[in-house]
């Protein structure tokens, strides 16, 4: 057996990393460091030892430096230190630790032993030079004859230039697209603004406890009213917030309202969408903003031959929003799709382009959007297939300013489904409690309170336990008005313990849960207020969801 080499441990450690992708990136004098000083570095006159110094994100958004470095103990044998740091303008300082005891092939991981390494500190003129400082511990000291070094110049031999740095989003980025079928309507950027946008996107999702859908309205074809609901009022809002919700999604249609060759979306439309937007926020709720379905545009063709019509669509439907909302403070959240229509790897990186163009579009406007909270959607939104495909978040210009978006609507016999279908019936029911003696085939077979506390645990691992807060921007369940007597108490009380059920889990794996209110008061529906009168409709589903969320006993 065979001490590992440190090549092996490079290739082992360098994807826990989300590193953007490789671009052309002329060498830039620049005042923070980033992914563009990637790189493997050494001081030119010296043989035998150097660095390979990645620059990167976490999973949440971090900045994170990773270093391993390769030496000679004063025996000559080739050993080598790891260490992490979180870049700090033209410097990053390094924790170094020693590991020993690796082996090829399987071997006990509790054997490797961990020392410290000492201490070292990078400056970066440019990302070409620098300069590194050491301080040994007393370990490495001892045990490999080590030193300190002082103000040791140092050059990259070779990297990975990315067309990122930290603080600002880079020219290339934000230049006008030449392939592009539509204009640039990022016309007038402004310098990044940070007032007002003091909470990152863990504290906002912090404040969050309960959402609400302003559900078949702004984003309904045809238009505001089309769906059977008035126009959203501030007096509606009102009310929102009066029966206990604190953040509202604003699902919202673009593509109707737009010029089909040039993607100009109508003045009238955007300042009908910022003025939902004020009554949001004059009522003290937080608001996220998105592209809806919008006639299946981006949702319906994430696929490698749609992908540069539609990445070019989004970012020039967000260069407009974006600068259109811009001067709103960090209660307005903009959210990139809905439900994207995603079943396989190929179709996952389509995706993450056009959550990267969406990202990169409305950090281009700079003011307050160069901070503003971002949410990314899993494929589909469902918890499953985006643990199984979602890998990493977008590239950002800015750390911890993104949060992820999940559906829940599990099961669907019971919250969505309305005919039986040869692969399964409805569910009337829901809850070890509420299952009906006389109408079995009605019970459900699954989806029940051991499954939601596995789902949402799944989605509360891969994002909240990683620093990447997360909301869950839909969940709901349908009245069955068609059912009677002991069959309709029996599924309200079903519907009541489901709503109250996945409210309160949501909140225990951190997600924030926004219920879908479509506005209907009808059977099938799910709304909770008479948006024409202004009163509460369903009581028993909005005390539910207020029990659930600790807001009433």
């Amino acid at each position: 057996m065979k001490t590992i080499t440190p090549w092996l441990c490079l290739i082992t450690l360098i994807f826990t990393l989300a590193m953007p992708a490789a671009a052309p990136q002329a060498q830039t004098a620049v005042a923070d460091i980033g992914p563009a000083h990637s790189g493997s570095w050494y001081n030119p006159p010296q043989n035998g030892h150097g660095f390979s110094i990645e620059f990167g994100v976490t999973g949440g958004g971090d900045p994170l430096a990773v270093v391993y470095w390769y030496i000679y103990d004063d025996q000559g044998q080739p050993l080598f230190l790891t260490g992490t740091g979180v870049p700090q303008g033209n410097r990053v300082d390094i924790e170094f630790t020693s590991p020993t005891g690796m082996l090829f092939g399987e071997f006990d991981a509790a054997s490797v032993a961990r020392d410290p390494g000492g201490r070292g500190v990078f400056e970066f003129s440019d990302n070409e030079t620098g300069i590194f400082s050491y301080t040994p511990s007393d370990f490495t000291r001892q045990a490999w004859g080590h030193g300190p070094v002082e103000s040791l110049a140092i050059s990259k031999v070779f990297g990975i230039p990315a067309p990122r740095v930290f603080g600002q989003p880079a020219s290339q980025v934000c230049a006008a697209d030449p392939q592009s079928p539509f204009p640039d309507y990022d016309t007038t950027p402004l310098a990044p603004d940070v007032s007002g946008m003091e909470r990152d996107a863990r504290q906002a999702a912090a404040d969050m406890t309960l959402g609400w859908n302003i559900g078949n309205t702004m984003e309904a074809i045809g238009g505001e009213t089309a769906w059977g609901n008035p126009p959203v009022t501030s007096e509606l809002l009102a009310l929102v917030k009066a029966s206990g919700f604190d953040a509202i999604r604003i699902p919202a249609a673009w593509d109707q309202y737009a010029d089909a060759d040039t993607a100009r979306i109508d003045r009238d439309w955007l300042d009908r969408v910022r003025t939902v937007v004020q009554y949001g926020v004059d009522n003290d709720l937080d608001v996220v903003v998105n592209i809806h379905w919008d006639g299946g545009w981006l949702e319906n063709n994430v696929t490698p031959d749609k992908r540069a019509e539609v990445q070019a669509r989004q970012r020039a439907y967000w260069q407009q929003i974006a600068t259109h909302l811009r001067e709103f403070d960090d209660r307005v959240l903009f959210a990139s799709a809905n439900e994207p229509h995603v079943e396989n790897g190929e179709q996952m990186a389509v995706l993450m382009a056009y959550h990267q163009a969406f990202v990169d579009a409305v950090r281009c406007t700079g003011g307050r959007n160069a901070y503003r909270t971002l949410v990314i959607q899993g494929p589909k939104t469902d918890i499953e297939l985006t643990d199984a495909l979602f890998t990493r978040m977008p590239v950002d210009t800015v750390p911890n300013r993104l949060m992820a978006e999940l559906h829940f609507y599990t099961p669907y016999n019971f919250t969505l489904m309305t005919e039986d279908q040869d692969w399964g019936k409805q569910f009337y029911y829901w809850g070890q409690g509420n299952h009906s003696p006389t109408e079995p085939d009605r019970n459900p077979t699954w989806g029940e309170e051991d499954t939601i506390d596995e789902l949402l645990a799944v989605a509360g691992r891969q994002f909240v336990e990683q620093g990447i807060p997360v909301i869950i921007g839909e969940y709901g369940a349908q009245r069955r008005d068609n059912l009677a007597g002991e069959q309709r108490e029996r599924n309200l009380k079903s519907r009541a313990d489901w709503l109250e059920y996945v409210t309160r889990q949501s909140l225990a794996n951190g997600l924030v849960p926004f219920y879908w209110d479509t506005g209907g008061l009808d059977n099938n529906q799910s709304g909770l207020f008479d948006r024409d009168s202004l009163t509460v409709f369903d009581r028993q589903g909005l005390d539910a969801l207020l029990r659930g969320a600790g807001k009433l006993d």
